[in-house]
């Protein structure tokens, strides 16, 4: 919040806004209260501005289906199959009812089938372990990660030449089977030519980097180019290394300034209400 704000008001909101519009400094109580706890109550959080960060939006989804799980709509595979396929219907009827991309992305409900999704992998590990275990092959994951890389770029050149809304969706619904099967084969944890330490500090910055990405490609081209630039363009290609450091500069500090301390306390306290035994049998896990 300090590192977006700061960015608006050395370079001001008419610019910041130029380079995505829902980024300006707040204006009364409400906006700033959005901003700082991350919530923007509407059933289309996206559209709430000002977002200082922008894509901070989809924490209000996160945050629901959070609770909804804390709460139990995934506690048994019963539960869980009956939230996948209320949510794989609502998808449907969507498209039969002719809705707009947002009742599929930035909706409150948008969020229901990759959650549900993700609680599946969860009940049934052990038979996607064996599935998988089967066709497992040193190619499996760069199959998978280039199929991911591939379907993104095919649906962003779908979407921006407004070629097939059939084949767009084609390419929306396999991005959910191939992230589906990749974190299922990263159950077992192995990642070829990664170690576990490289693939715990990608994992580290993986949100921080979330967080920061559009204020570092902001405060690169203004002080490259002393303007914002944005789209598909040499300028803004130009603009991606130093972005790029940028934003890992600041996703860095994010993590030693603010999460490890808080990771630290999270702990402590975490440890204080557990038995012994609890202790353990966690310890045991750990290990195993």
């Amino acid at each position: 919040l300090l590192f977006s704000a700061g960015i608006v008001y050395v370079f001001g909101s008419e610019l910041t806004s130029q380079y995505r519009h829902f980024i300006y400094m707040p204006t009364d109580w409400l906006q700033w209260l959005q901003n700082i706890f991350l919530i923007y109550p509407d059933l289309f959080p996206g559209s709430i501005e000002p977002r200082l960060s922008p894509p901070t939006w989809a924490l209000t989804i996160e945050l629901l289906f959070y609770l909804l799980i804390g709460i139990g709509i995934s506690k048994s595979r019963s539960a869980t199959l009956a939230w996948a396929s209320v949510s794989a219907t609502y998808m449907c009827v969507t498209h039969i009812l002719g809705l707009s991309h947002e009742y599929r992305y930035s909706i409150l409900l948008a969020g229901s089938l990759p959650f549900s999704l993700g609680a599946l992998i969860f009940h049934y590990h052990d038979r996607l372990r064996n599935l998988i275990s089967k066709i497992d092959h040193p190619a499996t994951f760069p199959i998978l990660f280039s199929a991911f890389i591939l379907n993104a770029f095919f649906g962003g050149r779908i979407e921006k030449n407004n070629l097939s809304e059939t084949l767009y969706y084609l390419t929306f619904y396999i991005n959910y089977a191939v992230s589906f099967l990749t974190v299922a084969y990263l159950i077992w944890g192995k990642i070829p030519l990664i170690s576990k330490k490289i693939d715990k500090t990608l994992g580290d910055l993986s949100y921080p980097i979330y967080i920061f990405h559009w204020q570092a490609g902001f405060l690169a081209s203004m002080l490259l180019w002393g303007r914002p630039t944005n789209g598909p363009n040499l300028e803004s290609i130009a603009a991606l290394p130093l972005a790029t450091a940028i934003c890992l500069a600041a996703s860095y500090l994010c993590i030693k300034l603010i999460d490890q301390p808080l990771t630290k306390v999270r702990s402590k306290v975490r440890n204080k209400n557990l038995k012994p035994q609890q202790t353990e049998e966690i310890l045991k896990v750990a290990h195993s």
